[in-house]
């Protein structure tokens, strides 16, 4: 339920580094000849700041890839109809980016202005088979070990496989770790365990680490950068659900009693003290029936004993704003160098849907809470504001506002950008506390999505300011599906 929910009211709300709110913006405006599926990822053109754009068109897959620098697309071509996943990265140490498929047979590499793919490392992953969504982005080149070139990390049903790049190939260690497994009256799946990245035994190496039932399971990286193949074995002390009160939660057979049920699950690993040890961010779910179901934010501070991690048994830190909060930004809010939370909630209960409705809008809040030097946080939020998500009943459109926080002009203190109509944008200049957020600085005015999650706020072109970077979907009309619009900044830092 509240999976279901908080897609019914996504928005964006993203966190970058420094960069500059531009008092002038250069637009490049690239229409391709198929869909933008998801989010352009970064790619390294000629050694400058390039995209990747992957889409539809007449049911075959392809990909675009932009020059940021030149301002259009240097290679476009098909992708493969067996393809799972696609990935950019630079697995062969030349420091430069390149487009990488997955597909049954293993990674493939592709050369982007001939249009060709070698395979380059037979692997055998969880995925098998066809699909027919089509190709997405994985997360699945990535440099694991920290030497600066990347690695290739992929789940298999025995657990997951690291292969690092050596002079005659790959280096493989396979990762023991149990997927989670369900079983149904006509079907199983296998749900991988999420990978974490953390130092666990202070020895300065990033190791991986995965949560298996309430234990942490940590690969302890050596160093020589190789990895064991079987795990350590760690309790969590923090008061994580169980696998089978997870599945009691996740039930759908209609049969569970949904009116004193809790559980707690980990949403994310991060340092959020800046005191170089992993930290655990939970979301407690808490259901007293059908409509009535709230959420809550739980920080456990994370301490080194000996070679390992132990986290207390209540919270440092809780947030609940009440209602069912969803899609937690982490973000240094006010530049002091500590995690801050920026969440969005809504309330559920029968007269609010009722409501929602007949008005075709429903209420969503975003809370911004500061830590504190002690690592929590206060009862109140620091910040809130509020906007609406609009749907239609009878075409099934839904509109949702971007909001995005970032620290767009290098200061410290992060600006809260926020989608006002169709075709503007209100920054809101970043002042630090106890504000945090001035009056209105400056509007922009350009088309919007009717998506606020096609809004993204990133460094576009390397050079150490904000951008923004736009794309559209069926439902903002044919005219502009196939469209980006890059606003590159171009004030002084």
């Amino acid at each position: 339920m509240t999976k279901q929910l908080a897609g019914f009211v996504a928005i964006s709300l993203l966190a970058l580094p420094g960069g500059s709110v531009a008092s002038e913006f250069r637009e490049l405006v690239i229409r391709l000849d198929h869909t933008v599926e998801e989010a352009p990822v970064a790619i390294s053109v000629d050694g400058q700041s390039g995209l990747v754009a992957v889409g539809r068109r007449d049911e075959l897959w392809h990909y675009s890839v932009i020059s940021v620098v030149q301002g259009g697309v240097v290679a476009t071509g098909e992708i493969p109809a067996e393809v799972f996943f696609y990935d950019t990265g630079d697995l062969m140490g030349r420091g430069t980016d390149t487009l990488y498929f997955l597909d049954q047979r293993g990674v493939a590499k592709l050369d982007i202005m001939r249009g060709t793919s070698r395979n380059i490392a037979e692997i055998h992953s969880l995925y098998n088979g066809t699909t027919a969504q089509g190709p997405a982005v994985s997360d699945f080149v990535r440099d694991v070990d920290g030497d600066g070139v990347d690695d290739i990390l992929l789940p298999q049903f025995g657990g997951w496989l690291l292969a690092r790049k050596v002079d005659a190939g790959f280096e493989r260690f396979r990762l023991d770790i149990p997927a989670r497994v369900k079983v149904y009256e006509d079907r199983v799946s296998y749900q991988p365990r999420r990978p974490h990245s953390g130092d666990v035994d202070g020895d300065g190496l990033d190791d991986l680490v995965f949560l298996l039932d309430t234990e942490f399971l940590s690969f302890v990286q050596r160093p020589d950068r190789s990895f064991p193949d079987m795990g350590r074995r760690d309790n969590v002390g923090a008061p994580l659900a169980s696998e089978s009160q997870r599945a009691q939660w996740e039930s759908d057979d209609g049969q569970v009693d949904q009116s004193d049920l809790e559980i707690e699950e980990v949403e994310l690993v991060r340092d959020f003290n800046a005191d170089q040890v992993p930290d655990l961010l939970t979301e407690k779910s808490i259901s007293k029936g059908v409509f009535d179901r709230r959420s809550e934010y739980h920080l456990y501070l994370g301490q080194r004993a000996a070679d390992s991690l132990i986290y207390p048994g209540t919270p440092d830190g809780s947030i609940a704003s009440g209602g069912i909060q969803f899609d937690p930004l982490v973000v240094d809010v006010d530049g002091d160098g500590l995690m801050d939370i920026a969440t969005p909630s809504t309330r559920l209960g029968l007269a609010r849907i009722v409501s929602a409705l007949f008005s075709g809008r429903i209420g969503v809040d975003l809370d911004v809470y500061r830590m504190r030097g002690d690592g929590g946080y206060a009862e109140d939020s620091d910040y809130r504001t509020r906007f609406k998500v609009e749907f239609d009943l009878d075409t099934g459109l839904m509109r949702y506002p971007a909001v995005i926080i970032a620290d767009m002009d290098g200061d410290g203190p992060a600006e809260l950008l926020v989608q006002e109509d169709a075709d503007e944008l209100t920054i809101y200049p970043g002042v630090g506390v106890p504000e945090l957020f001035g009056k209105r600085e400056k509007t922009l005015s350009l088309p919007l999505p009717r998506n606020g999650q096609m809004v993204e706020a990133r460094d576009v072109d390397d050079d150490g300011r904000i951008d923004l970077l736009v794309r559209y979907g069926p439902a903002d009309g044919a005219e502009r599906v196939g469209e980006l619009r890059i606003l590159i900044s171009e004030s002084a830092p």
